[in-house]
């Protein structure tokens, strides 16, 4: 149950990010909802789960947010404003 809790929070971070710079961009809220799911994940899994879960995610939290900011300069749009 703690794995389906901190990726999913993860998932809903990814979403709210990839919202905010393809859809919403000047708009702060996805941005704002992204970061706090991030921080829910990586403080979820070292409070609940341990030090070890807590490292990967930490991590797979950095990993995913270099992915997420490549594909958007790699995108046909990123000069949108």
């Amino acid at each position: 149950m703690d794995f389906i809790v901190i990726g999913l929070l993860i998932v809903f971070s990814m979403v709210f990010f990839l919202l905010e710079f393809f859809f919403l961009p000047g708009i702060v809220i996805g941005a704002v909802a992204g970061i706090f799911c991030l921080v829910g994940a990586v403080f979820y899994a070292y409070a609940f789960v341990g030090n070890l879960c807590g490292h990967f995610t930490l991590a797979f939290v950095i990993l995913s947010l270099l992915a997420v900011i490549y594909a958007y300069y790699k995108s046909k749009n990123p000069d949108k404003e």
